[in-house]
């Protein structure tokens, strides 16, 4: 195989691998804080350096999300819909993905209170691919609160179904 070619993806869709690659990090901040509205920060002074910082990633207290996201009238899973884990206290971002096949998984979790969003697409694996542009393809948003003191499997939100989808 030519080096500079990926090896195709387990479930073949490379948008989908793409987008959790990247959306997935886990931010944690200066002061080991892992909310920026929570982060004390460093203030460095013009012609100032700082050199040293020290940062504690809590890999101990880290936890994996896994679930199922099912179409409210149907009961059917969404070939693919997004996530937004937020913070609860803040509705700060923690952490986003995209579920395929309506299945949840979202690693590196931290220990705390969460609210999970998730909306189903009307889109397939395959038409994801190609669709840039067009009509809303979204379904509304569903919210559930998610308390993580360790894994959390079993997870269970309904989702309204997406326009252009039913009779």
């Amino acid at each position: 195989m030519d080096p500079g070619l990926k090896p195709p993806s387990r479930r073949g869709d490379e948008v989908a691998d793409s987008f959790k690659s990247t959306s997935g990090a886990l931010r944690v901040y200066d002061d080991g804080s892992l909310q920026r509205s929570k982060s004390a920060g460093i203030r460095i002074e013009r012609g100032e350096r700082e050199k040293d910082v020290s940062i504690t990633i809590p890999l101990a207290s880290l936890h994996t999300i896994r679930g199922n996201i099912v179409v409210k009238d149907t009961g059917e899973v969404p070939h693919v819909a997004v996530l937004q884990l937020l913070w609860a206290d803040t509705r700060e971002p923690a952490r986003a993905g995209i579920a395929l096949d309506g299945q949840i998984e979202l690693d590196y979790v931290p220990e705390g209170s969460f609210i999970l969003r998730a909306a189903a697409s009307a889109l397939t694996l395959e038409t994801a691919r190609g669709k840039s542009e067009g009509g809303q393809m979204m379904g509304a948003f569903a919210e559930i609160p998610v308390l993580v003191t360790g894994n959390v499997s079993d997870l269970t939100i309904t989702v309204p179904e997406p326009p252009g989808v039913g009779p």
